[in-house]
């Protein structure tokens, strides 16, 4: 059986690990809008970030709505595609992870609503030719 060690005096453990929890999500937000302007500005590091942090995030939305990997992951670069055109559209009314969601959505939608071409096997056609 594992055994842990408590705390003196367990107050002040909580008010310090709630300071240092409100301390990380401040630093956080922080290092996610020092990121975003930079990539604003047209640093490439700073978008390689938004990516990294961001991509399987991005893949799961699109795989929730079309059910099939090779199609997210096309609609997951499609989306980051948009991303690195429209970053500069980005006016910071709502949290970054918010817009980048509706980006996705409104990708996959689009994606989506696009009309199908009926599929034609060229086995078919060359049977139905008299030779």
């Amino acid at each position: 059986m594992a055994t842990t060690t408590l705390p003196i005096l367990s107050a002040d453990s909580t008010s310090i690990q709630a300071l240092e929890c409100g301390h990380r999500s401040i630093s956080a937000k922080t290092r996610i809008g020092d990121i975003l302007t930079r990539a604003q500005a047209g640093d490439p590091d700073a978008f390689s970030e938004l990516y990294l942090r961001h991509k399987k995030r991005v893949f799961s939305i699109c795989m929730r709505m079309v059910h099939d990997p090779s199609l997210a992951e096309d609609l997951t670069q499609e989306t980051f595609i948009q991303l690195h055109r429209k970053l500069a559209t980005f006016r910071g009314d709502s949290a970054f992870t918010t817009w980048l969601h509706r980006m996705t959505v409104n990708i996959a939608l689009m994606h989506l609503r696009k009309p199908v071409l009926p599929v034609v096997s060229l086995d078919d056609l060359m049977t139905a030719i008299p030779e």
